[in-house]
């Protein structure tokens, strides 16, 4: 009975309680999956985080190019400043504009000539048409063909042309209906102002520049020029004599190259 016994002991002091290998497993894995699950939400952490920033650094660019543009468009519609003169415009007919323009005109195509003959010359201009427009329109009356009357003008040829008119020349004065017209500067710059005829008169010869080497071209395109920036003023009879605005700006753009 002993030995039985001792062998039963035996037995029962070998046999060890055992775990599985994969309960074991699981056991021992279980710290280097929370590791692991730490390392990831670290990493996460900081992802979230530099998106945050990138984020915030983007909506701060946003705001602020967003901040610029309303500024900008606050300050186009603020009033502007400004303390310097303002120049008035310029209010005239269209009778001393064209003796003005013609007078340049002369002067670009016959650069010899002097400024008092370019005058006249302009002054001529502007007094053929405006004979021509008030027959028309009926403000002056025809020539009366009974007159009679030696007209230097029509028994001497012709000394030059400017813009398509013909000019006979005496001295430094156009002979216009057999009588010399000789003009004063200084009743053409009191029609305009002494300012306003040194910028009018500059705006002219300055567009004028533009067109060296085409005098020709010029003298054709010359009174289409000044259609295209005399005042405005109303068509007719009701327009006759009266005043308009004279735009610098128009002269430059209807006459420069």
């Amino acid at each position: 009975m002993a030995p039985e016994t001792r062998s039963r002991t035996s037995r029962t002091s070998v046999i060890k309680p055992e775990l599985p290998k994969e309960t074991q497993g699981k056991k021992q894995g279980r710290p280097r999956k929370r590791k692991a699950a730490a390392d990831g939400d670290a990493e996460d952490l900081d992802g979230a985080s530099h998106k945050m920033d990138s984020t915030a650094s983007g909506e701060s660019r946003r705001s602020a190019a967003t901040w610029k543009k309303a500024k900008r468009a606050q300050a186009s519609m603020a009033p502007v400043d400004d303390s310097r003169p303002r120049q008035p415009p310029i209010i005239i007919n269209r009778s001393p504009v064209l003796e003005l323009w013609g007078a340049c005109v002369a002067s670009f195509l016959h650069p010899e000539l002097p400024w008092d003959l370019c005058l006249s010359i302009g002054s001529s201009i502007s007094t053929i048409t405006a004979i021509s427009k008030g027959r028309s329109i009926g403000t002056i009356a025809p020539p009366d063909p009974n007159r009679k009357g030696e007209d230097r003008a029509k028994k001497t040829p012709p000394t030059l042309k400017v813009m398509g008119f013909p000019m006979v020349v005496e001295g430094n004065a156009v002979v216009v209906k057999g009588k010399l017209r000789s003009v004063k500067e200084v009743n053409l710059i009191g029609k305009y102002g002494k300012e306003n005829y040194k910028n009018v008169r500059e705006a002219m010869h300055e567009a004028l520049k533009s067109w060296r080497g085409a005098e020709d071209e010029v003298d054709l395109q010359a009174f289409h020029m000044y259609e295209q920036f005399r005042p405005q003023v109303p068509k007719g009879r009701s327009g006759w004599g009266r005043k308009g605005e004279l735009s610098l700006a128009k002269i430059k753009t209807a006459v420069q190259r």
